[in-house]
């Protein structure tokens, strides 16, 4: 849209005079309505705009302007003859209505005569002036004309005798007229009107309408005729509106006249047919949207609308209005059938980001599929030049438009309905897609002004447009989201989904996943409802024309499936039923192979979120390209920009990369792509949902200093150690502070975490007792799925006179901290070895710790045919383990009789000798190796020996080439990279203390 605005500027520049001309030239002077709008605002102010004492009752309703009917052009100062413009004021008028529903405050900028709000319920049979004298019960002056135009007669037809300048007494009393005395009334009592019995019903309909909105003080009705007195309002009340910025939309549904007499060239008296033909020079009206977008109103929402007879230039024509002023929607319509159908044309880039919808798949703005009724919707993009381009599927180009088709439904009595819904979810999609200010204030002015309860029943009737409506009022805003579940709306969906249109199974969708992302309590009803299955089915089914149908990239009926359900497996909660529901492989399916890198991503989160802790999974198997898009997507996020046309959430992304660096070949990959430098950005930046995003990012840092390469990038990141250390200080979430603790720990800063607490575990002697005993003790280490079964082995070992250490539930206050002291002060450890053991980090890091302090390890496994791989393994090695796979046989299994793999028993003793973790160097495995190098401080090299396999044997062979210490230095500088003359020295010091 930069081209748009430099038009903007550019047209503006060039017409200023002519605009300044016209209103020196207006005859128009406007004060009263200026006073009259003022007041209105002010009745409904949210602080931002200045109050009357004693008359501002604050409603904070949101504003629309609608202006309604044709101007007219004089052709004679004191008018007689005028050139009119085809309008009768009705799609003004029944949105007027419509915006009322809604809980909008109207200003009714209206053609005097036209269509009034509420008139068309009345009997087509009636005489026009009807609905004129009803209008005047709304209790709204008319503006008044200026005085050379106040007398001007006008014909019935155009303008009734009631609705002149001034008021007149009949209408005055009009207004006092009781609505009951209306009602079946054939009197002719003074203020009473006389109404035809068979009409008085629908008569008092219109009145109550009317005395309800003029009561609550939400329309204002100011009325014009004339060209100039049309513009001259329309920036007085644009004027005004300024102040309230996306809260007000100006919705310009008036005909305005292209061609007029300037005031200076118009004759003062009636032009005479005696003089001859009459040749008019009519000048162009100055065009005045670039300047209302730009200056009157800038922030407001402005939808402008376009008739035209020719079907081959209605979107040319449209797409001018948006690239030359700048607005935000036009609605163009066709004379023949405007009742019926009506094109909505948008600027690529706000559909796009408006239908896209956000990182989470809800959406920054308000479509998913076109909006309108049913299948009768089809939207395509439309290239700069307004050819269709219905090919592909893919995203409008960034300089070209949206463009949606509405037509009316056979059961609804106007397409208004429609429309309004429509300007209300692109008002706050703007807003939201822009970054304005208050979008939240502007979403519950809405819905606190009732406008739920229609889109809704719009909703309940199956209009895709409702549906996307209510999910942008839903938008990062929990109440309104929990406002919806309580009104019946997720079992609406999930009674309906699987039997509904393909749009709007997009749009409902659409709607879960703001459900879904932003209101936690709508997870308990949407996984009652028996949605998740049918979400599963519809990730499984591929529409091939959907993506054509829709117009946008990611609303196709599959990726809007999959983004609910990787918003429901955010939360832990619900994972056994998403995996039971089969909700992995159609993830799988479509991270792979989607061609879309934003789906691609949305898919990955997801999977990593339900089986990216499981190192093993194959399904989980990240190429690099797709881990540097999500890096590219996150570091997007970090600076609140868009990627892929959409914005994304910080923490929800760091959720996922922290599920996925448990992998340890993710590890090496998220480290290659750069992202230990973006999760910097993460932790030293402000983000939504920042403690959430804080512990993320920290547990995937945490994860990737088991990585040697990784911790190095990590210490070196500049200021990045120290933003973990100011979050542990100041963090208020404990589940925050145990994370940071442990990347810090995990990066050897463990005199960090101590010096923060001394914290120290139960000790839980034979007889069950507590003690602060000096005497050492078994720890035994575990993951809390395990935990009866290891209060069963604690049990026998008590019974057996041994001394226990068991953090059972968390009790000591700060767990690294206890668990430091427990390995410290043990002198035997039992890993409790299972699959969640070797994917949790803090199990990890007691084990790596207790290695560290080369305490004794005994493997227990506790799941049967569990084989351990990767740090787990390598930790295990070729040590003893033994089985407590079977809880039952626990106690038999602890007694004299058993064994390690079944040979050797545990035997009872009064106290336990500290041990190395190996009796002997030349037994360890290529991972002890690795912790040898690291505690000599060595652990640059821990890779080129890994590269070389060199476990124990090959370390002691490495050791009897000292024989010839030049060979030996050479080898080591050769072979191993040691280059620094001081590391090998170092390295053959310690060699000789293993094997001299």
């Amino acid at each position: 849209m930069e081209g748009a605005h430099s038009d903007i500027a550019m047209y503006r520049e060039s017409d200023d005079a002519a605009i300044i001309s016209f209103f020196e030239e207006s005859p128009v002077s406007g004060e009263v309505v200026a006073d009259e709008v003022a007041a209105f605002l002010q009745r409904h102010s949210d602080g931002s705009l200045p109050c009357g004492a004693g008359d501002c009752v604050s409603t904070n309703r949101p504003i629309v302007v609608v202006t309604s009917g044709g101007t007219t052009v004089p052709l004679e100062r004191r008018c007689v003859r005028f050139i009119d413009n085809f309008s009768a004021g009705t799609r003004g008028a029944l949105s007027t209505e419509q915006f009322l529903e809604a809980g909008y405050a109207v200003i009714f900028l209206t053609r005097t005569g036209s269509q009034q709000p509420f008139s068309h319920l009345l009997p087509s049979a009636d005489p026009p002036e009807l609905v004129s004298r009803i209008a005047c019960l709304a209790h709204q002056p008319a503006a008044p004309d200026p005085p050379s135009l106040a007398a001007s007669p006008t014909p019935q037809s155009v303008m009734p005798s009631c609705l002149g300048a001034p008021q007149s007494n009949n209408c005055q009393t009009l207004s006092t007229a009781p609505v009951a005395a209306l009602a079946g009334s054939s009197s002719t009592d003074a203020g009473l009107v006389r109404i035809r019995p068979e009409h008085a019903a629908a008569v008092a309909q219109v009145l109550r309408a009317q005395e309800t909105s003029t009561e609550a003080g939400t329309l204002l009705t100011i009325k014009y005729e004339t060209i100039f007195q049309y513009l001259t309002y329309l920036r007085i009340i644009a004027d005004l509106l300024r102040p309230l910025g996306a809260r007000a939309m100006l919705y310009l549904a008036a005909a305005v006249s292209d061609f007029f007499v300037p005031w200076s060239k118009l004759v003062e008296h009636k032009i005479q047919s005696s003089d001859g033909p009459l040749v008019l020079h009519l000048q162009k009206v100055p065009k005045m949207l670039g300047a209302l977008v730009s200056e009157w109103a800038p922030g407001a929402f402005v939808v402008s609308f376009k008739l035209e007879t020719d079907q081959r230039i209605l979107v040319d024509k449209a797409n001018t209005a948006l690239q030359r002023y700048g607005v935000h929607l036009v609605v163009a319509n066709l004379l023949h059938n405007r009742k019926d159908i009506v094109t909505l044309v948008e600027p690529a880039v706000q559909g796009a980001a408006a239908r896209h919808g956000g990182a989470d798949g809800t959406g920054c703005g308000g479509g998913s599929s076109g909006s309108g009724s049913g299948s009768a919707v089809h939207g395509h993009t439309v290239a700069e030049d307004g050819k269709g381009d219905r090919g592909g599927g893919g995203a409008a180009a960034a300089d070209g438009v949206y463009v949606t088709e509405i037509r009316r439904p056979a059961e609804e009595p106007n397409i208004e309905r429609l429309l309004v819904a429509e300007a209300i979810r692109e008002t706050v999609a703007t807003a939201v897609n822009t970054k304005m200010p208050g979008v939240k204030n502007l979403q519950t002015n809405v819905v606190n002004s009732g406008a739920l309860a229609p889109l809704t029943a719009l909703a309940r009737r199956g209009y895709p447009v409702a549906f996307e409506a209510l999910q942008i009022l839903s938008y990062r805003n929990t109440h309104v989201c929990q406002q919806l579940v309580e009104k019946g709306v997720v079992d609406l969906i999930s009674n309906t989904l699987s039997d509904s249109s393909v749009d709007l199974q997009c749009a409902m969708c659409f709607l879960l996943t703001a459900f879904a992302a932003f209101a936690d309590s709508s997870h308990a009803p949407m996984m009652r409802s028996g949605l998740v299955p049918k979400l599963v089915m519809l990730c499984r089914t591929q529409v091939a024309d959907v993506a054509v149908e829709t117009g946008a990239r990611v609303a196709t009926l599959q990726t809007r499936a999959a983004a609910v359900l990787r918003n429901l497996a955010h939360n832990q909660r619900n994972h056994a039923v998403l995996i039971q529901a089969g909700a992995v492989d159609p993830l799988v399916n479509i991270m792979r192979s989607s061609a879309d890198s934003a789906s691609r991503i949305n898919a990955a989160v997801a999977v990593a979120c339900l089986v990216g802790h499981e190192e093993g999974n194959p399904r989980l198997q990240l190429d690099e390209d797709l881990v540097g898009e999500m890096l590219e997507v996150l570091d997007s996020a970090c600076q609140g920009a868009m990627k892929h046309g959409v914005f994304w959430t910080v923490w929800k992304l760091c959720q996922g990369l922290a599920s996925l660096s448990v992998n340890d070949k993710n590890k090496e990959m998220i480290t290659a792509k750069g992202g230990v430098e973006i999760l910097a950005e993460v932790v030293m930046g402000r983000h939504h949902n920042q403690e959430t995003a804080h512990r993320f990012a920290l547990s995937a840092l945490w994860n990737l200093a088991f990585n040697e390469r990784s911790k190095a990038v990590i210490i070196e990141t500049p200021g990045l150690v120290d933003s973990i250390r100011n979050i542990l200080a100041s963090s208020e979430s404990p589940k925050t502070r145990e994370v940071a603790k442990g990347a810090l720990w995990t990066l050897g800063l463990e005199q960090d975490v101590k010096s923060l607490q001394e914290g120290g575990g139960r000790l839980v002697a034979g007889d069950g007792g507590e003690t602060e005993a000096h005497t050492q003790h078994v720890m035994l280490s575990y993951e809390w799925g395990c935990q009866q079964s290891v209060m069963l082995i604690k049990s026998e070992l008590q019974k057996a006179g041994y001394m226990t250490w068991m953090d059972i539930d968390k009790m000591s206050g700060s767990t690294l901290e206890a668990m430091a002291k427990a390995v410290e002060d043990s002198a035997a450890v039992l890993v409790c070895v299972s699959k969640r053991y070797k994917e949790s980090q803090a199990c990890r890091t007691e084990a790596e710790y207790a290695f560290q302090q080369r305490k004794k390890i005994v493997p227990v496994l506790m799941e049967a045919d569990y084989k351990p791989t990767g740090w787990l393994g390598a930790l295990m090695g070729t040590r003893l383990y033994f089985n407590m796979s079977d809880v039952r046989q626990i106690p038999s299994k602890m007694g004299i009789n058993a064994t390690a793999n079944g040979d050797a028993p545990i035997r009872a003793s009064t106290s336990l000798a500290v041990v190395t973790a190996s009796d002997r160097a030349d037994s360890w495995n290529v991972y002890e190796v690795e912790e040898w190098l690291k505690r000599i401080k060595c652990a640059d090299y821990v890779g080129t020996f890994r590269e070389h396999s060199m476990d124990g044997v090959a370390l002691s062979g490495l050791y009897r080439m000292g024989t010839d210490m030049r060979f030996l230095h050479e080898t080591l500088r050769s072979e191993f990279g040691v280059t620094v003359m001081g590391h090998r020295l170092r390295l053959i010091e310690e060699l000789n203390k293993l094997f001299g």
